[in-house]
């Protein structure tokens, strides 16, 4: 793969990922502090573990490559399979969990829009990358 054809796909998924970024954060801002507080507390261990999880899948997929398992597209496409499914997985259970806090329905709406985005941004960047 050259660099031309890696660039572009970087810069959309980048770019759909700082679009996410500022539709949470005018949603954010609508928010009371009391609502502000409970995003950062409520959600402190599930980034947690999500960090865990993610850094040993990486481990795991760079082990992978580096011993040659298979072969490097197999490995890839499990690898971004799993991300993509762990994202969606995130998805819906965020959803489930600001609902059960009771977070306005406007925010929540507006976190399912940035995160298809986000989903989308990395969907196109698998594809135009493989």
């Amino acid at each position: 793969m050259n660099l031309d054809s890696f660039f572009i796909p970087f810069l959309l998924f980048f770019g759909l990922i700082l679009v996410s970024r500022t539709l949470l954060d005018r949603a954010n801002k609508k928010l009371t502090v009391e609502q502000k507080a409970l995003l950062v507390d409520g959600f402190s261990k599930m980034r947690t573990w999500h960090s865990a999880l993610l850094l040993l899948f990486g481990l795991a997929f760079f082990l992978a490559l580096r011993f040659n398992l298979t072969e490097h597209t197999t490995i890839m496409a499990i690898y971004f399979l799993f991300l993509l499914a762990f994202v969606v997985f995130n998805l819906l259970r965020t959803r489930r969990i600001l609902r059960g806090y009771d977070f306005p329905t406007s925010y929540i709406q507006t976190y399912l829009v940035a995160s298809t985005i986000r989903i989308f941004g990395l969907i196109l960047f698998v594809v135009y990358t493989f």
